[in-house]
């Protein structure tokens, strides 16, 4: 009997699965879904605070765009030589044995003793560099504090060099040191050893650096929350007039985001806001793993709105004006404003 209670069950549970796999996803909220959709259709893209360094950037990216096309082959070469210099340093340095026995005998079997002081020296260069740059940051204070008590970089790396011959691995805790410092002080060794090798040619940043005509640089999808500061009180006020008070305040505000700004003597300047609503979906099915458990219901969030990624709003005397992207124009919208 208690066989068949255990058949009828498996059935039982197999006959909801299938049942669960034919059942749409739908919003956990219908009535809140509906909302957020209005809203986003009405309120969702863009906030342009500064047209004329909105498009300016436009035109650089666009710039920045064909630059990496046109040299897209010499960016691949350059590519492949990085890595083969990483790989390089990878297979005769000591730091990145880790202590494995053999590491001597291995790199004299690759490498003659003029190539390693070669690097050795370089090592030391790019270290030292690194250090003088991070000497004030307190995240590596105790590891540069660590290298002076040791005697100085050159006992720091002998030392290391020694220990990492296997001799006294069990102390490799000591030289965490270097794997903060090191992997910069490498991609600065890569960067001008590419630098020696192609000397004509320009990364985009420093062939079209994002830089505004005010001489500030300028980032993009870079999204940070917008946060309630003095600094940013006219731009609530602004969103506040055109969102209305109640909407800005009670639902729209967790949704927004500083996407676009620059800065300028270490102050970042909003451009540019998003305003992208979501709202939670649930499916059901089967879901999880052993570790994780199982269950038939699984929720996610979705982008609320049809049309968030091609509505603008430029401030246009000191008041929004609602756009949309067609075919790369932007159209202003003739919708009516409703009561907010």
């Amino acid at each position: 009997m208690r066989m068949i209670y255990v058949i009828i069950g498996i059935v039982f549970v197999a006959v909801l699965l299938i049942a669960c796999a034919f059942i749409p996803a739908m919003p956990a909220d219908p009535g809140s879904a509906k909302v957020s959709n209005m809203l986003a259709d009405k309120y969702g893209g863009l906030y342009i605070f500064n047209k004329k360094f909105y498009f300016e950037i436009l035109e650089k990216e666009k710039q920045r765009k064909e630059y990496k096309k046109n040299t897209s082959t010499r960016r691949d070469e350059i590519g492949k030589l990085r890595r083969e210099l990483y790989n390089h340093i990878l297979s005769y340095d000591s730091y990145f044995w880790g202590g494995k026995e053999g590491y001597r005998e291995e790199r004299q079997k690759r490498f003659t003793d003029k190539e390693w002081l070669a690097w050795s020296k370089q090592r030391k260069k790019y270290l030292s560099a690194q250090i003088q740059t991070e000497e004030s940051d307190l995240y590596y204070y105790p590891i540069i504090n660590y290298i002076k008590e040791i005697g100085g970089l050159d006992a720091a790396l002998k030392e290391m060099d020694v220990m990492l011959d296997g001799l006294r691995a069990q102390e490799e805790t000591d030289f965490k040191f270097i794997s903060l410092l090191y992997e910069k002080a490498l991609f600065n060794y890569a960067k001008d050893e590419i630098k020696r090798r192609y000397p004509d040619y320009k990364e985009v940043d420093e062939a079209i650096p994002q830089t505004l005509s005010n001489g500030c640089r300028y980032y993009i999808n870079k999204g940070f929350v917008f946060e309630k500061k003095p600094e940013y009180a006219y731009y609530e006020n602004k969103f506040r007039e055109y969102l209305g008070a109640e909407n800005y305040d009670n639902i729209l505000k967790p949704f927004l985001q500083i996407d676009v700004y620059y800065e300028c003597n270490g102050k970042k300047i909003p451009l540019a806001f998003l305003m992208s609503l979501q709202y939670i979906m649930v499916k059901y099915g089967l879901f999880g793993d052993e570790g994780r458990g199982f269950s038939i219901k699984q929720e996610y969030f979705v982008s609320a709105g049809t049309s968030r990624y091609k509505t603008r709003f430029f401030l246009i005397d000191d008041k929004f004006v609602k756009f949309h992207e067609i075919n790369g124009e932007y159209i202003e919208s003739k919708e009516p404003e409703n009561d907010k």
